[in-house]
């Protein structure tokens, strides 16, 4: 039994080595954040906030009545309403950015 447990140690060791090395030796898709051959950066979904989370957080900035657009790159364009006035915010909704800019449209309905 004694010769057992040792060549188990053994076997354990060696797939985490195996283990260590493989994913040291990752290729460049598997980085969340890369640059692509033209030079764009591209972020792994997995750093950006959901649908959800964004509603939230322009809640929490005092706006109501949000809508959003298509994601383009980065940011999402929110049309929302914030006392009389319904504005159009640039957000930024990976790696934390939050609201880069606001802007007025038009009086509320």
């Amino acid at each position: 039994m004694h010769f057992s447990t040792k060549l188990l140690k053994a076997g354990i060791a060696a797939a985490l080595t195996v283990a260590i090395v493989v994913a040291s030796a990752l290729p460049a898709e598997a980085q969340l954040i890369r640059r692509g051959n033209d030079g764009t950066l591209h972020i792994d979904p997995l750093l950006c906030q959901t649908d959800y989370q964004v509603r939230q957080a322009v809640a929490a900035a005092g706006f109501h009545n949000i809508a959003l657009n298509a994601p383009v790159n980065s940011h999402i364009r929110v049309r929302a309403t914030k006392g009389h006035t319904v504005y159009l915010i640039d957000y930024e909704y990976c790696l934390g950015g939050g609201i880069v800019g606001i802007t007025p449209l038009r009086a509320a309905r």
